[in-house]
């Protein structure tokens, strides 16, 4: 007699080599940090917004009678919004701070294969083995080109 089989429900597992192009649904401007987010959950902006807010605001955001803009977003804010969405990670600073490039070659290990957030000097973007999404693609995915800006924590 064969027993029957079921499959287990597939959770979102972190895929290496791989980022989500950030889908832009509002008419707002895209930032780093909801794009960052975006790319690496494979949730829509407007959901990593509200992410942030959640981070940043808590459950007194939905009572407030206009939605607080996300400009700005600090490290912790990311970290934590990536939180809500089930990743977990890390902050480690880099003391020399290596143009991305530089950063992107010296990776070893499950660092060079999973998806991790780098702040640049003005914004931050999110890399994968050898792609990456900032704003300045649109939140779209590309190969990670020799870039010259500095990287200072990742």
């Amino acid at each position: 007699m064969q027993t029957p089989t079921t499959l287990a429900p597939t959770l979102g597992a972190i895929k290496p080599r791989y980022l989500n192009d950030a889908v832009k649904d509002t008419k707002s401007r895209l930032y780093s940090g909801p794009a960052v987010i975006a790319s690496i959950t494979g949730v829509t902006s407007s959901q990593a917004s509200d992410s942030i807010r959640q981070v940043r605001y808590g459950a007194r955001w939905l009572d407030l009678s206009y939605t607080p803009p996300i400009k700005r977003t600090r490290g912790y804010e990311i970290e934590q919004a990536l939180r809500l969405h089930g990743y977990i990670g890390h902050w480690r600073l880099l003391p020399d701070q290596p143009t991305l490039a530089a950063y992107l070659n010296a990776r070893t290990g499950a660092e060079r294969d999973h998806p991790c957030v780098v702040f640049l000097s003005t914004h931050c973007v999110a890399v994968s083995g050898g792609v990456f999404c900032d704003v300045f693609s649109r939140g779209e995915t590309r190969r990670a080109a020799a870039r010259r800006s500095a990287a200072s924590s990742c």
